[in-house]
């Protein structure tokens, strides 16, 4: 798009027994700019023509939004077709310029505000910055989904995800021991420094008959290269 602009949105809208509820019905409107749609369609409609004008003020770019519902709930069916943004005013753009007030005082910046910017892009926060090296260490995603960190050891049916009486959140990793090996959960591609100390804990819960809990570190997928923490029971 072109900055200082005026632009036209125009699109072709078909309806079918269209409730607003909560929503608005169906129509059309620009991601960045505030306020001004297409009118709502309701109802049952055959193929209507909808359109609005707005300023591109400094923008470049803009999303445009075939909304149904918008914001709230909506029922019914909608189409949408031949959706046209045409240029219909390019005005100059202005010459920058900055107003100094030395005339004013502010208030005196503390020297213990200071920074720099930083996102949470890949790996920069968790797994940089964060000292914290589990991710996801409360179980917010249930183990062995895709979203989760976390996958399981042994049989699949060995683990489940209980609600009843959780640690926190809505569900806490269970294990149902079967006697077919090792059972658990497990999480990969951790990075450990030759020469630190690591310190960790676990709230861990079970029956009187359940074997003891073992927490073991494995630097090769063979786990020929392991090492075996023996965890000291807390207060």
């Amino acid at each position: 798009m072109k900055p200082h602009s005026t632009y036209r949105l125009t699109g072709w809208i078909r309806t079918e027994n269209v409730t607003a509820g909560t929503g608005r019905g169906a129509f059309l409107n620009v991601q960045e700019v505030q306020g001004p749609t297409t009118p709502p369609l309701t109802g049952t409609n055959d193929w209507t023509l909808v359109e609005l004008e707005f300023e591109s003020a400094d923008r470049d770019a803009v999303q445009v939004n075939c909304l149904f519902g918008g914001w709230g709930l909506s029922k019914g069916r909608a189409w949408y077709d031949d959706l046209e943004l045409e240029l219909l005013e390019r005005r100059p753009q202005p010459d920058p310029f900055l107003t100094v007030q030395a005339d004013r005082v502010g208030a005196p910046i503390s020297e213990y505000v200071y920074g720099q910017f930083i996102e949470h892009l890949g790996r920069c926060i968790y797994g940089g910055l964060w000292a914290e090296m589990l991710a996801d260490r409360k179980f917010f995603h249930a183990v062995g989904s895709a979203a989760s960190p976390w996958e399981v050891v042994g049989p699949a049916e060995a683990l489940s995800m209980s609600r009843q009486e959780p640690f926190v959140g809505e569900h806490t990793p269970e294990v149902t021991l079967s006697g077919k090996g090792p059972q658990g959960i497990a999480q990969r591609g951790l990075s450990l420094r030759r020469g630190r100390s690591y310190t960790g804990h676990a709230w861990v819960r079970g029956s009187t008959t359940a074997v003891p809990v073992r927490v073991r570190l494995l630097g090769s997928p063979d786990g020929r290269d392991e090492e075996e923490v023996v965890p000291t029971r807390g207060p």
